[in-house]
Parts: C-alpha cells; sequence; structure tokens
C-alpha cells in the first residue's frame, strides 16, 4: 500500500491504523504517515486542530502520532 501511495505521489497518509510502524518497514520511504490515536471520527474531530498542526509540520518519510 505504502509503495503503491509513492508510486501515485501521494505525500502523506492519514490513517487509524495503530500499528503502522510495526507492521510496514518505513526505512527509506518518502511518504509521510498522520496516526490520530483514534478511528472514531467524534473523537477525531475534537481534536482536528492538533491532527491539522501535525500534518503541516511533518516531513517526508516521518510518522506522527496525534494523541487523541
Amino acid at each position: 500500500m505504502l509503495a503503491r501511495a509513492e508510486g501515485e505521489a501521494y505525500d502523506l497518509l492519514i490513517t487509524a491504523d495503530q500499528n503502522m510502524q510495526d507492521q510496514q518497514n518505513l526505512t527509506g520511504r518518502q511518504l509521510a504517515i498522520v496516526v490520530p490515536g483514534s478511528s472514531r471520527w467524534p473523537r477525531v474531530r475534537q481534536r482536528i486542530d492538533a491532527v491539522r498542526a501535525a500534518v503541516e509540520q511533518i516531513q517526508p518519510g516521518e510518522l506522527k502520532e496525534v494523541p487523541i
């Protein structure tokens, strides 16, 4: 999935997969990944400013978790 996203020229992936860094080899990736601490939209929506800040600050190849 990550290789395909990079191949399609995506810069950023936002995923609720809490185990992304344990399941995928992120070494050498250019895709930035933001992981909100919940998959429940009402909870994420309450912290949308924190998610937005993570998106604005993240660098290529980095994974940021946003506590929810």
